[in-house]
């Protein structure tokens, strides 16, 4: 395992369907030792990364870095300047132009890993993190520090375990992250109990095919755009999404596990005709709602008589 007193290295990861299909691509990762009065911005990274101290750089990616040694400076166009010190935490946030660099006359040392993809943002929005907190006092606990040398060991991983080992490490440091600020994970905040009881009204409304949606908004106090905006921050789909996805799910529990005729599972989940249900059961799992139901089932091995 390599510890935070160990020489730079950086490792690129090449964009993969595997990695998509994970939900958060990790870019790239490394550990940094900058010593006092030495050159920064180093010559060494990709032409994408590069950048000079006075102009700075936009990425497309989230970047999570913690000092393990030294002192520094952040600040971006929605951060002031502010100093970093051991054990501080510096997030940067795609499309948000950035720069930073190490006290000259002491340097540093950090990890860093640049992530981005949907499961990213979803995590990232769920911890309650933003451009306008983009420093962590002291967030570098332990945890954090061996979620990092951990995932200098899935670097060097078989090709073909590192999508799933790299992804599921990333979203770690964001929770471990969040642990070392004290705070509970997902930020209580208006925001998340507004989303939480959202969820609450559509569920009751999974047979109901057309929610008034800034009528549901206006019951819980906000506007549907920003009802909407915070749905997606948080569940990675908008409201209407989310309905649709219940819907089809209960439809699927009827099909497969009830003796209702498809006519009145129909009925049920308030669709116009036996017409419009075909067509939305097809349409969101490939099959009609008769082959839905004609699918074969294992079910149990006869195990005698029943339990009482």
């Amino acid at each position: 395992m390599r510890s935070a007193e160990s020489e730079s290295f950086s490792h690129y990861f090449p964009p993969t369907k595997a990695f998509a299909d994970c939900g958060c691509q990790v870019l790239s990762m490394g550990f940094e030792r900058i010593g006092a009065g030495e050159r920064y911005p180093r010559r060494d990274h990709p032409d994408d990364h590069l950048f000079t101290y006075q102009r700075g750089r936009i990425l497309s990616s989230y970047v999570i870095e913690v000092l393990t040694s030294g002192a520094g400076n952040y600040e971006s166009e929605k951060f002031r300047s502010t100093p970093l010190s051991a054990g501080d935490v510096c997030l940067v946030f795609p499309e948000i132009r950035h720069r930073y660099r190490p006290k000259p006359e002491v340097g540093w040392s950090k990890w860093w890993v640049e992530l981005c993809g949907p499961l990213a943002d979803q995590w990232m929005g769920v911890a309650g993190f933003t451009p306008d907190q983009s420093v962590l006092p002291h967030a570098g606990c332990a945890p954090l520090m061996g979620a990092f040398e951990d995932l200098a060991v899935a670097a060097r991983a078989d090709q073909a375990f590192q999508p799933l080992l790299t992804s599921s490490l990333a979203l770690q440091i964001i929770a471990r992250m969040q642990a070392g600020l004290g705070k509970p994970l997902a930020r209580e905040d208006n925001r998340l109990r507004m989303v939480r009881a959202a969820r609450h009204l559509i569920h009751e409304q999974t047979a109901n095919p057309r929610i008034a949606w800034e009528d549901l908004a206006r019951n819980l106090g906000v506007g549907y755009s920003s009802l909407r905006k915070s749905f997606m921050q948080l569940m990675g789909l908008s409201p209407g999404q989310y309905h649709l996805s219940l819907r089809q799910r209960r439809a699927v529990e009827l099909l497969r596990n009830s003796d209702l005729p498809i006519a009145a599972i129909s009925e049920l989940l308030g669709f116009e005709s036996i017409y419009y249900f075909s067509r939305f059961i097809k349409q969101r799992t490939g099959l009609s709602p008769r082959a839905l139901r004609s699918r074969p089932e294992k079910g149990f091995p006869d195990a005698g008589n029943d339990l009482e």
